[in-house]
């Protein structure tokens, strides 16, 4: 039989023929502060690459921006250098800024005198050399005033200053034939009236326009009438067409 105590003997021999461990606890410990530390730097690096990248985003986000901006201020720029088409005091048709009529004004074949623009040519036998012509600007302001549309548009029988401007328009009340004009006046007009040759019962209203100007509007009733065409608007009608002007 084998002996137990020898057997037991031959392994304690091998068992102290090993090698000696190549490391101990503390080279345990030391590689594992390696390996951490290591670990955290990779972290590291990887957040700092990463807010690399976002703040180089962000810079070029508002690059693109400022330029987009820059783009339109100069955009802006250009257009306010632009030369304005509604600065001028006058439009293409000769009307004032704010002048557009609320009415047409009728057309009608040109007068014994007159050109083709419908302005009627002079008259002869009056002291007041004015208003002999239709003045297409007042004529589209007072249209653009008036309550209804007008009839028909002359000068009518006005002779007024020299200088002065003058429109009228034939209109139809209550089936009545009557005739409403407006002048505008260079200056003030003195105690005497500044026109002639309107009919019995006329009725006026004048309002005070830019640059001393005056604006009168004079209302003519029907031949033989005694009404005048509208004489309880004739101020809103004046002050409406001296703001055009």
């Amino acid at each position: 039989m084998v002996d137990d105590r020898k057997v037991a003997e031959l392994f304690r021999d091998a068992a102290s023929d090993a090698p000696p461990p190549s490391f101990d606890v503390e080279d345990v410990l030391a590689a594992s502060g390696r390996a951490r530390a290591r670990q955290r730097a990779a972290v590291l690096s990887g957040s700092a690459l990463g807010i690399v990248v976002l703040v180089g985003g962000v810079v070029v986000g508002t690059n693109v921006l400022n330029g987009a901006g820059d783009s339109e201020s100069g955009s802006a720029g250009v257009a306010a250098e632009q030369p304005s088409t509604t600065g001028s005091k006058m439009t293409p048709y000769g009307l004032p800024k704010g002048g557009n009529p609320q009415e047409s004004v009728p057309t009608q074949s040109p007068k014994q005198g007159g050109d083709e623009s419908g302005d009627v040519g002079p008259r002869t036998g009056s002291t007041l050399r004015g208003c002999e012509k239709v003045d297409r600007e007042l004529a589209v302001a007072l249209a653009g005033e008036l309550p209804a549309t007008p009839s028909g548009r002359n000068a009518g029988n006005l002779r007024c200053e020299q200088g002065a401007r003058s429109a009228g328009f034939q209109v139809t009340v209550d089936g009545k034939l009557g005739q409403v004009s407006v002048l505008l006046m260079p200056d003030q007009p003195s105690d005497t009236r500044p026109w002639t040759g309107a009919r019995p019962h006329a009725e006026h209203a004048q309002r005070a326009a830019s640059g001393g100007r005056t604006v009168v509007v004079l209302s003519e009733p029907p031949s033989g009438g005694t009404e005048a065409p509208y004489a309880d608007r004739l101020g809103r009608i004046a002050a409406g067409i001296a703001g055009k002007f």
